[in-house]
């Protein structure tokens, strides 16, 4: 990961890290996700149902807001 990939990602994630911390954070981000990016996705199988949210709201007759699908 770049300093400027890791700007974006704060960015993106409305999170504030002072200057002289960014180089820290980038080096444990790296190392943190590097079995995710090493590992081949198309050798795992997705878990279902994955569990959804719905406004409760917007079904009155649903009991819960949340639901399996």
């Amino acid at each position: 990961m770049t300093l400027e990939e890791l700007r974006d990602r704060m960015k993106a994630a409305r999170v504030e890290i002072a200057e002289n911390r960014l180089e820290l954070v980038r080096r444990l981000l790296t190392d943190a996700l590097r079995p995710i990016h090493a590992m081949d996705s198309r050798k795992h199988r997705t878990l279902e149902p994955a569990v959804t949210c719905w406004n409760s709201l917007a079904i009155p007759w649903h009991h819960s807001a949340w639901t399996l699908q």
